[in-house]
């Protein structure tokens, strides 16, 4: 499973879960056991961001929850800029995904 087929797992789910932090813990090389809980908390979804990446999370009254990450700012845009979004039913899951489309596009 690559990285953005995981992603797409994380944005469908419904809460927190183990069995995608087991699958995120593979895919990204940890060996911590038990997993880091990705899927349920935003520290550990922030483990994931690639080292300068900029974070935003936005929380809507609606319930969505939305996750940008770019690799430079904004007014730095340029060809390789990378920028994902997620939406996701909560902050760690959609933080989570944009994270795992951010490190497909940028492998460290």
């Amino acid at each position: 499973m690559t990285l953005l087929d995981l992603a797409a797992k994380v944005e469908a789910a419904e809460g927190p879960s183990f069995a995608l932090d087991c699958e995120i813990s593979k895919a990204v090389g940890s060996a911590a056991w038990p997993p880091r809980a990705y899927t349920a908390s935003i520290d550990a979804a922030m483990m994931l961001v690639p080292e300068g990446f900029t974070v935003r999370l936005a929380i809507y009254p609606d319930g969505e929850n939305v996750c940008i990450l770019n690799d430079r700012p904004w007014e730095d845009e340029q060809e390789g800029y990378v920028f994902v979004t997620s939406v996701a039913a909560t902050p760690a899951l959609a933080l989570t995904a944009a994270a795992l489309r951010a490190r497909s596009e940028n492998p460290a």
